[in-house]
């Protein structure tokens, strides 16, 4: 019975295979790469969509800003510029009032959506670009 009884001391470790650095390296980089392409597609779908409700939220914005007439008080301010001073608090509230707030801050929503999907698909397109230049002729 005893002969059959083994320690760990018994054991020598094999070598492993020669490549299999080689081989581990590659599939990381494909792994990579192939983690890289897919945030790319989703960042471009989103900056694409992204874009499209930049450019609704910009058209309801102006559409709702020529309703409202702020553009004449701003015109106001630009043609007689002396009364506006003299009674510059009555203009401004006048002017807070004609402003389309919801149309303005979904504007503002949109234009931050874009701008950090464009940068997150800026980040993993130049991700994209290490992983396959990143890895060549390391092993």
């Amino acid at each position: 019975m005893d002969h059959n009884r083994k320690t760990s001391a018994d054991f020598t470790p094999g070598e492993p295979p020669s490549g299999l650095a080689g081989i581990v390296v590659e599939r990381i980089r494909r792994e990579e790469e192939h983690r890289a392409r897919r945030r790319v597609a989703m960042f471009s779908l989103g900056t694409a969509l992204a874009g499209a409700g930049f450019l609704f939220a910009f058209r309801a914005t102006t559409t709702e800003l020529a309703q409202s007439g702020a553009g004449e008080y701003l015109s106001l301010f630009v043609s007689d510029a002396g009364v506006m001073v003299v009674s510059w608090q009555s203009f401004l509230f006048a002017l807070l009032e004609s402003i389309p707030v919801v149309s303005v801050i979904m504007l503002l929503a949109a234009a931050f959506v874009f701008i950090a999907c464009a940068q997150w698909l800026a980040r993993n397109m130049k991700t994209l670009q290490f992983t396959k230049h990143h890895y060549d002729g390391v092993f």
